[in-house]
């Protein structure tokens, strides 16, 4: 992979590419990471940044295989379509209607707020197995879904985008049509089918 360029666009299209055919190593890629962060770097760093595209590509060729191996045991994927609803600063949600104080009431008693210093993904994961129903909040980019994650750029919201699924919902380019569908809320809080496939 050291002779290529580090975007994603150059190899997503080409089903045939040897990097669909090879078996993840977890443990391979950590020595690698490990490797590239020993070594000072002023500015771009190319090595993470192919590191960070192979690690996209192999997410989008278990997507699209809808199955990977952990351990010598295959795992198959239940894929199901996703919506994907767009909002801008016309929509609407739901009609205005005035609630009296008496009527209005939170669902818990409490909500809890804490700062820690973990991997989101992985802390989310264990809330959940707590039975919480925590959420995660992404410090997205405003103008460019998923940052840079094409080019394997490294912040929070390129790292969700590697580890899941999630540019099926917001990068319209690349995203499966036959496992998306997109819709948006117009002014008068309809939702409707959105026309294209391209980004909102």
């Amino acid at each position: 992979m050291l002779d290529i360029k580090p975007d994603i666009t150059t190899i997503i299209n080409d089903h045939q590419h040897p990097i669909f055919r090879f078996k993840w190593n977890a443990q391979h890629f950590l020595e690698q990471m490990k490797k590239a962060a020993a070594i000072p770097v002023k500015g771009y760093d190319l090595t993470r940044h192919l590191l960070r595209v192979t690690v996209m590509l192999n997410t989008i060729g278990t997507l699209r295989k809808k199955q990977y191996t952990v351990d010598d045991t295959l795992v198959k994927l239940k894929l199901e379509r996703m919506q994907t609803i767009g909002y801008n600063h016309q929509s609407k949600l739901f009609t205005r209607k005035t609630l009296s104080q008496t009527d209005f009431q939170t669902p818990y008693p409490k909500t809890t707020v804490q700062v820690v210093e973990e991997d989101c993904l992985v802390l989310y994961e264990q809330l959940m197995a707590k039975g919480r129903r925590p959420l995660l909040l992404n410090m997205a980019n405003a103008t460019s879904p998923g940052g840079g994650y094409r080019k394997g750029d490294g912040a929070q919201e390129e790292n969700i985008f590697r580890r899941s699924d999630y540019y099926h919902s917001l990068d319209g380019e690349l995203a499966d049509r036959t496992r998306s569908e997109r819709l948006y809320y117009t002014p008068k809080g309809e939702l409707k089918q959105l026309k294209g496939f391209g980004d909102f």
